[in-house]
């Protein structure tokens, strides 16, 4: 069984990667949240994405914030860019970390956030957000629009 980051690897390899075709227009603002229940850890963010190019990829930024516990000094925020990847109804997003936005915590720490969602709606996709240790259920939701549970 793949896992981890390894699973958008292996489904472009395999051929899998196809363009999307349910139509949906994802550009635009988003925000997310995933509960890493093993790492006692949430993180929420804010992305931003790009019209689709020629191929159908598209680009993406983001800041996430990371709050483990709950102690306000055990939190962090990330700026990451992205890039994202239509594999039939899904995207693969393939992430960078570019800085650590929080004093005393350098960027070299922080795995860059990754995800496999699927649109559900014009205003939420779910899917699963990993780093190399975890994997975990995520939810986005466009900014105008309140997630469902």
């Amino acid at each position: 069984m793949i896992k981890g980051p390894y699973i958008a690897s292996a489904l472009i390899a395999s051929g899998l990667y196809a363009p999307a075709s349910f139509g949906q227009d994802i550009g635009g603002a988003w925000s997310f949240k995933t509960e890493i229940k093993r790492k006692g850890c949430t993180i929420t963010g804010n992305m931003s994405i790009s019209s689709a190019d020629d191929d159908n990829i598209r680009t993406c930024s983001f800041i996430s914030t990371e709050t483990c516990g709950r102690d306000p000094d055990r939190s962090w925020q990330i700026d990451q860019t992205c890039r994202i990847i239509p594999t039939g109804p899904k995207y693969i997003i393939r992430s960078t970390v570019i800085a650590s936005l929080t004093d005393g915590y350098p960027a070299s720490n922080y795995a860059p956030d990754h995800f496999i969602v699927e649109p559900d709606s014009p205003t939420q996709m779910t899917g699963l957000w990993q780093d190399r240790f975890y994997t975990a259920p995520v939810i986005f939701w466009r900014d105008e629009a309140l997630p469902v549970s």
